[in-house]
């Protein structure tokens, strides 16, 4: 049997399928974007190679994108309004937008200690991610509730994350 040979779209399409489904899916909380866009820390070089790949793919909310325009509103960061709306575009840029859960669904899931943090842990079940990266300390405790493990997603540090990559 002869087969005939891909087409450039043919492959392009395979490449994407196999780039998609290789990709992990991570949801960052907001500590971790201050690093990322705001100080530019070279400790989230991983993240940025992998995202840059293609092999990390970022959500965000509206919920998430609200919280970080009320951070970088904070005093001690002195950013002005046009400064605050780069980092905003530039936030959302790097991420893909996911819808909110649904009000019944959330009545279903653990609640943080912390009500701030609920919106992460809800983004990450919502969008299926494979990561939360925090460095806050309650959401990793809730994170290893069975509800989450049961799903897949890791919610742990971005040390934690880098030394689980192959």
């Amino acid at each position: 049997m002869v087969t005939e040979p891909m087409s450039a779209a043919q492959k392009l399409v395979e490449r994407m399928s196999v780039e998609r489904d290789q990709r992990q899916i991570a949801v960052l909380d907001t500590h971790i974007w201050l690093e990322w866009l705001l100080w530019r820390s070279p400790r989230l070089e991983p993240l940025r190679v992998k995202h840059a790949a293609g092999h990390l793919q970022i959500l965000h909310s509206s919920e998430t994108l609200a919280e970080w325009r009320r951070v970088l509103g904070y005093p001690q960061f002195a950013q002005s309004p046009d400064q605050i709306d780069a980092l905003c575009l530039e936030f959302a840029e790097l991420t893909r937008c996911c819808a909110l859960m649904p009000d019944a669904e959330r009545a279903k899931l653990p609640k943080c200690r912390d009500p701030d943090d609920q919106k992460f842990l809800e983004l990450s079940v919502m969008g299926s991610a494979d990561w939360l990266i925090t460095r806050d300390k309650k959401l990793r405790k809730i994170g290893k509730h069975k509800a989450f493990k049961t799903l897949g997603l890791q919610v742990n540090t971005l040390e934690f994350y880098v030394a689980k990559q192959p």
